[in-house]
């Protein structure tokens, strides 16, 4: 077995705690496609993420999950995503298909998001400079339901560069790196093969 190097690479597969499915393995080679008996032992509570027959991640409910070790790191995000479309009872504009990502986020009101139609700035640094409000760009065209897109994301100090399907866009920076990194998933969107590698420390050149 290879002893991982300082650039790991993380991925993400599940393990139910307290009813709620979470597992990060490190490795150097894998990617996510876990048994069918990885599901582990019934929990009388419903689970948030599940694995199918196909190996993929499964959103039983609307939920995020926090991409562990990435705060002040720079790192990249691929894999696939089955979009399922908006939920009724979610706010609709942080996920209009079912998933969005959420990069050096500090509070609802202070991240990066990037998702299937657009990317934002609510109030964080964009081109070195402090934003007070919301800036919106990169309109998408609308994506496909019901079939597998391919989507990638690298993010440093100084740019996240984002694509999803066949569009692609950056955000430049210097940027903030503090925060926390998530994926929101609405309830009966997929994942599989996602690979979550960390590159080093986040800086500003």
């Amino acid at each position: 077995m290879k002893t991982p190097t300082s650039q790991q690479v993380l991925f993400v597969a599940i393990a139910a705690v307290c009813g709620l499915f979470f597992f990060v393995a490190i490795s150097n080679s894998d990617v996510l496609g876990l048994p069918d008996d990885a599901h582990g032992p019934p929990d009388p509570s419903p689970p948030i993420l599940e694995v199918n027959n196909l190996g993929s991640l499964e959103a039983v409910n609307d939920t995020l999950f926090t991409l562990d070790h990435t705060e002040g790191k720079s790192f990249s995000l691929s894999g696939q995503v089955w979009l399922n479309g908006p939920s009724p009872a979610g706010v609709l504009d942080n996920a209009p298909e079912g998933f969005s990502l959420y990069l050096r986020q500090t509070d609802d009101v202070h991240r990066y998001e990037f998702n299937s139609s657009f990317i934002r700035d609510k109030r964080r640094l964009l081109h070195g400079q402090p934003q007070t409000g919301i800036v919106r760009d990169a309109p998408f065209p609308n994506p496909a339901l019901h079939e597998w897109i391919p989507f990638s994301l690298v993010v440093t100090g100084d740019k996240i560069t984002y694509r999803f399907g066949q569009s692609s866009t950056a955000m430049a920076g210097p940027l903030d790196t503090d925060g926390n990194n998530q994926i929101n998933l609405i309830a009966g969107t997929k994942l599989r093969n996602v690979k979550l590698e960390i590159l080093g420390d986040a800086k500003h050149n």
